[in-house]
């Protein structure tokens, strides 16, 4: 680096090239991650047994879950997360926890997730909460 040009180092067009490729690499990272979250959604709202090819693919039904020997949160954070570890390769270390409702309500099931991704040299940190709507079907926020 030549005394005085600080971080402008290089020429007109190198710095335009750096700069383009800083925008590419930001636009890639942007369309990965709308990509990952279409297809948490989808696998999410599958629920076990709708697909034949893969019988095992999806949420369990929670009408399933609920018994008085399990902890439901468990269950279904467990179960959420078993499900993107297994079904969303570019996705790892997963983490899922239930939030609590402000409501009380049972019925209001929230979860935050927060997971690693790295594809093609891209590592970032994939965050989103995600509830359960009057369809049981969920849904990013």
């Amino acid at each position: 680096m030549l005394p005085g040009r600080g971080r402008f180092a290089g020429t007109l067009f190198e710095r335009i090239r750096n700069a383009d490729a800083e925008v590419e690499r930001k636009a890639c990272a942007t369309t990965l991650r709308q990509s990952i979250c279409q297809n948490l959604q989808n696998i999410l709202n599958t629920r076990h047994g709708n697909c034949q090819g893969t019988p095992e693919l999806g949420i369990v039904d929670f009408n399933d879950v609920a018994s008085p020997t399990t902890d439901f949160y468990q269950v279904i954070t467990n179960t959420i997360r078993d499900c993107i570890l297994h079904y969303e390769p570019r996705i790892s270390a997963v983490e899922v926890s239930a939030i609590t409702a402000e409501s009380n309500s049972p019925l209001d099931l929230r979860f935050h997730v927060v997971a690693t991704v790295n594809t093609g040299g891209i590592r970032d940190t994939l965050e989103f909460n995600m509830s359960l709507d009057t369809h049981q079907h969920f849904k990013m926020d």
